[in-house]
C-alpha cells in the first residue's frame, strides 16, 4: 500500500493497517487514522521557542498532512490495541534484533513494523520543540516505518508505503537506520 497522496506523513499508519490486513483484520487506513490514531497537531511558539505534543504518546500532526511529523511505535501499539481489542496480540518488540525478530516472526509468515529512516539514510535533526512535560524534542529528521516482510542473506525486504510495492535495502544499512530509531518494533501475533 502506498501512503500517498493520502497520507504524506502517515507512514506509521500504512504500515499498521498492512499488518492488520495480514492479520486478518479489515479496516482502510481513513479508519485507522479517524477511529484509532491519537493525533495532536497543536504546534505553537512562545517566548521565539516551539511547543508541540509528545510523538512517543501521539501523532504529531495530521498524517493527512505533508507538514506534520509522525510518531513512535507506542503510539501505533495503542491505535492497533484499540483496533484489534482481543481478537490477536500486538506485541511491542522495540529493543529487539532485527535478526532474531526475523527467526521469530518472518520465518513463521508474521511482518513487523519497524522504525527506521527512508531509503535507510542516516538519520538527520528535524524539527525542535519543547514538549508538554518540558523536555525539548528533536525529531529524526527521514523517520520512517516501513513493514518488514522478509529477509536474505544480505537484505531485508520491506513493504515500503514510501513506494507502495516491496523494497530490499541492505541488512547493516536498515540495522544502523533501525537502531538510530532506538529499536522501534512492532508485531501483531
Amino acid at each position: 500500500m502506498s501512503q500517498y497522496p493520502a497520507f504524506p506523513t502517515g507512514c506509521e499508519s500504512v504500515s499498521a493497517v498492512m499488518a492488520l490486513r495480514h492479520a486478518g483484520i479489515s479496516v482502510s487506513v481513513d479508519e485507522f487514522v479517524d477511529h484509532y490514531l491519537e493525533c495532536d497537531p497543536y504546534f505553537y511558539r512562545k517566548n521565539g521557542r516551539l511547543y508541540g505534543p509528545d510523538p512517543y504518546k501521539v501523532f504529531a500532526g495530521d498524517p493527512r498532512s505533508e507538514y506534520s511529523c509522525g510518531c513512535m511505535a507506542p503510539v501505533i501499539e495503542n491505535a492497533l490495541l484499540r483496533c484489534v481489542g482481543k481478537k490477536n496480540v500486538v506485541k511491542n518488540t522495540t529493543g529487539e534484533a532485527l535478526s532474531d525478530l526475523c527467526r521469530r516472526y518472518i520465518d513463521q509468515n508474521v511482518p513487523i513494523l519497524v522504525w527506521a529512516t527512508m531509503e535507510m539514510r542516516p538519520v538527520g535533526e528535524g524539527n525542535t520543540w519543547i514538549l508538554p512535560d518540558g523536555r525539548e524534542f528533536v525529531w529524526p529528521a527521514g523517520e520512517h516505518c516501513l513493514l518488514l516482510v522478509g529477509y536474505n542473506d544480505k537484505e531485508y525486504v520491506f513493504n515500503d508505503p514510501r513506494y507502495g510495492t516491496t523494497v530490499a535495502y541492505e541488512k547493516e544499512a536498515v540495522e544502523v537506520a533501525y537502531a538510530a530509531l532506538g529499536k522501534q518494533s512492532l508485531v501483531i501475533e
